[in-house]
């Protein structure tokens, strides 16, 4: 019968039995697995690639995901805080805005409000009458602010004082740009010009400052420069700043019983007003709004 059993020698390689006849072997009774050859491992091929140069920012030290959370919590806490006090800056920056822009706003409003206004020019007399307190009536449109003070003298505050009406009997005329005659008229005089006691005339310059030059008796013929303004008859005006005589106030700090008024022929906004003992000179305004 055929064989039943196959031998391999120790490196397990197949033996026919034919060789083993008379020669030295010894049998082992177990089996004998056959290698079986490795598997072919691919082959690596060692590529090296030329360095390209990276704009990118290098992205440094890799962190594991437990860093990753607790720096995501870090920035979570700081950062909200970061983006409150942020978020405050810009209200601040945007409250700042917005009162610089509503401050532009009404500042240039008031410009276009004072552009469309026409210019002060008290010559003809019709914007002095702005200034003027009427009974029952709204605050004058204008006002006029004081700007110098001048004492008159005795005489004349004497003689104005028994007038039943000073803004009848007293008068202003420019004689030149800067010269000025002031003058109270008695009605109780004689009717001819030349009767002694029924003009006094009060002599001003003012320039370089204001100043009394002279007073003396009138003969009530002196008149206006060609270029000098209407006189404007006296009443209660709106009178603001330093000088005004107390026994010219009325019920209010800012109205004045004005004996009379007159423009300057050469400076179109400056007024010159006779009031209780002064001579003041003043300049015509706009009375500014509440706003203002």
């Amino acid at each position: 019968m055929p064989d039943q059993f196959e031998y391999f020698d120790e490196h397990g390689k197949p033996i026919d039995t034919a060789d083993l006849d008379g020669g030295e072997y010894e049998i082992i009774d177990e089996p004998v697995t056959t290698p079986q050859p490795a598997p072919e491992q691919p082959t690596l091929l060692n590529v090296v690639r030329p360095a390209r140069a990276s704009t990118d920012p290098d992205p440094g030290p890799r962190l594991s995901k437990g860093a990753i959370v607790g720096v995501l919590a870090v920035v979570l806490v700081v950062g909200g805080g970061a983006a409150f006090a942020l978020s405050q800056i810009g209200n601040a920056n945007n409250a700042t805005s917005v009162a610089d822009v509503r401050s532009r706003v009404e500042s240039k409003s008031d410009d276009i409000v004072a552009d469309a206004r026409p210019d002060v020019n008290a010559c003809g007399g019709t914007q002095i009458k702005d200034a003027a307190w009427m009974r029952n009536s709204d605050e004058p449109s204008k006002q006029l602010n004081i700007i110098a003070s001048l004492s008159l003298p005795p005489e004349f505050v004497k003689r104005s004082a028994t007038s039943d009406d000073p803004a009848d009997t007293t008068a202003l005329v420019q004689f030149g740009d800067r010269s000025l005659g002031i003058y109270d008229y008695d009605a109780k005089a004689g009717k001819k010009v030349e009767d002694a006691d029924r003009w006094w005339k009060v002599s001003v310059t003012t320039d370089p400052e204001l100043a009394v030059t002279g007073e003396e008796k009138g003969t009530g013929q002196d008149e206006d420069a060609a270029t000098a303004c209407t006189s404007v008859p006296g009443g209660v005006y709106r009178v603001i700043g330093e000088g005004i005589p107390a026994g010219a106030r009325e019920m209010r700090a800012d109205l004045v019983n004005v004996a009379v008024l007159k423009g300057d022929g050469v400076e179109p906004a400056t007024v010159w007003i006779v009031a209780g003992d002064r001579l003041l000179k003043t300049t015509l305004e706009y009375t500014p709004s509440d706003d203002e």
